[in-house]
């Protein structure tokens, strides 16, 4: 159901597309500065992925990032795609309670 709240006029925009590429140009070497401080993060983390994400791979990011970070901890939601938070919203809720719970 995702595209049925997409604006497409706006997201075709070529304002909105620059912006994005920008973004995404951008993205790997923001994350990359970001790396290094990853071991010292002593919060508890939920990383709550599908198993049908075609975008984002498992592997290559939630994966590798939790084996990271120590209190990391990851959560693989099957039949799920890229917006877990939109089509499994209990699921990924519950995460974040047990997240909180944790934390105190």
């Amino acid at each position: 159901g995702y595209l049925d709240h997409l604006d497409l006029a706006l997201v075709l925009q070529p304002a909105t597309l620059r912006e994005n590429a920008r973004q995404l140009t951008a993205l790997k070497a923001e994350l990359a500065a970001r790396v290094p401080d990853y071991p010292r993060l002593a919060v508890p983390v939920a990383l709550v992925h599908g198993d049908a994400d075609p975008t984002v791979g498992f592997e290559r990011h939630a994966q590798a990032f939790a084996a990271q970070v120590p209190a990391a901890r990851a959560v693989w939601l099957p039949g799920i795609g890229h917006m877990p938070h939109q089509v499994a919203t209990a699921e990924v809720a519950a995460v974040v309670d047990a997240m909180a719970q944790a934390a105190g």
